[in-house]
């Protein structure tokens, strides 16, 4: 199993202080029924058990890890997306998930550490960077970021994660004209056809059918 060395995961993170338990978590339970638990409960006696219980399945502790980040537990995950990142035998998944908790968790350094060292051993990912184009944004290197997301999208340029978190950029630097001058330079990427399908719908918009169904 590849491990990420423990230097690469030595991030300066304490959890943030956790705010009064609010809110509730809405799930079904085994007979389909759906269920309301508060969330400061949900945490003690679901999450943080479950966490602890799955800490040899690796397949099970990533699930458990990324749905937690969905309903915002980062501070409850560092140290078991910390274990994952050590010991997943699919060791891009676990750093993946290591690098997502430390961006919530705003460490964005230590995000950026964890993503550049997989992306050295294991390779080019488009989740790898595409997270890592996320860390470089959020510290204000915005041209660093659009290169990674551009590498991101050649590799997968369908991904929509990707394409939309681009579009979103270049909607505020550069109005329509740079979303369209965006789409056009996706849709030319070999396999490319997200981007084509909202060129065709802009297309359809402005009244151009033979644009579109071209």
């Amino acid at each position: 199993i590849d491990e990420i060395p423990a230097m690469a995961l030595s991030a300066t993170v304490s959890p943030p202080p956790r705010p009064a338990a609010e809110g509730v978590m809405r799930v079904y339970d085994p007979f389909g029924r759906k269920v309301e638990i508060g969330r400061e409960a949900w945490r003690r006696e679901v999450l943080l058990p479950n966490l602890q219980a799955n800490r040899g399945n690796p397949d099970a502790l990533y699930e458990l890890i990324i749905g937690a980040l969905s309903d915002d537990f980062e501070a409850d995950l560092f140290e078991s997306a910390r274990h994952l990142a050590e010991h997943d035998p699919q060791p891009r998944r676990g750093a993946l998930a290591l690098g997502v908790v430390l961006l919530q968790l705003k460490d964005f350094a230590a995000a950026r550490e964890v993503l550049e060292r997989a992306l050295e051993r294991h390779g080019r990912d488009t989740y790898l960077l595409a997270n890592l184009a996320r860390a470089y944004a959020a510290t204000g290197d915005e041209p660093r970021a659009l290169e990674l997301i551009w590498q991101a999208l050649e590799l997968d340029p369908n991904e929509e994660t990707s394409l939309s978190w681009l579009i979103a950029v270049t909607q505020v630097k550069g109005g329509q004209q740079g979303v369209m001058a965006a789409y056009l330079r996706a849709a030319r990427l070999p396999g490319s056809w997200r981007a084509q399908l909202y060129l065709a719908r802009f297309a359809l918009e402005r009244g151009g059918v033979a644009e579109a169904t071209r």
